[in-house]
């Protein structure tokens, strides 16, 4: 009986709307991707708070598409029935399913193929605001799709700088050059040469930034 009133929760909160739903903000954030083994494949996501069908959004960057197949067809993830991590297909069908595990962090074991593991990412909070935001970033569509590497410059307190292109940028919002950049209240706004703002998205220089650009949901974050 526990058994099925657990599996009723599970369906009843990937069938409510994402605009129903609060995302638990202590899951959001940089999390590591990675095999359970020593030496297995590894890549950097972030799990955004922004709602998506069946939950919130996940930042897939490229590098996570390429070296776990399973992560090309996520597009939410959410909380399951004891703590577990879920993430979901479009049609809101669970993909991998993390367990928490005593040793920390979460574990799936999908259908076919071997463990993986999922872990808070590590950060180096020795870092300056200036360091953490100067150097190479990338914005990145929903699923992972590299939009435009971007090199940061930052000034002293690391909350306004420069920005030099160091790849072409896909999308169409992005064919005005950046300039410069600019933070403030929980957020960053990317400026063109004529002043004009072309993203605003919202987070910080750790867990990196993440927004909806004309109806694109975009992730911006350290390479």
């Amino acid at each position: 009986m526990k058994h099925l009133v657990a599996l009723a929760a599970l369906f009843a909160s990937l069938a409510l709307p994402a605009e129903a739903l609060e995302a638990p903000k202590d899951y959001a954030g940089k999390w590591t991707l990675s095999g359970v083994s020593e030496g297995d494949a590894a890549c950097t996501l972030a799990l955004t708070s922004e709602a998506a069908i069946g939950g919130w959004g996940v930042d897939l960057p490229k590098d996570c598409v390429d070296r776990f197949a399973v992560a090309q067809d996520v597009a939410a993830w959410t909380i399951a029935p004891g703590g577990a991590i879920a993430f979901i297909d479009p049609l809101r069908h669970v993909l991998l399913r993390f367990e928490p595990v005593a040793a920390g962090g979460y574990v799936a074991h999908p259908a076919n193929g071997e463990p993986v593991a999922l872990d808070r990412a590590r950060v180096d909070v020795a870092m300056t605001e200036r360091q953490r935001m100067s150097g190479a970033w990338a914005l990145t569509a929903l699923a992972g799709a590299p939009t435009c590497r971007l090199k940061l410059t930052a000034t002293t307190n690391g909350l306004s700088g420069g920005i030099q292109r160091l790849a072409s940028c896909q999308a169409p919002w992005a064919k005005s050059a950046f300039a410069t950049w600019r933070r403030s209240s929980g957020r960053i706004t990317l400026y063109d040469a004529g002043g004009r703002a072309v993203v605003t998205l919202k987070g910080d220089s750790v867990q990196g930034f993440t927004g909806t650009v004309k109806g694109e949901f975009v992730g911006f974050v350290r390479q």
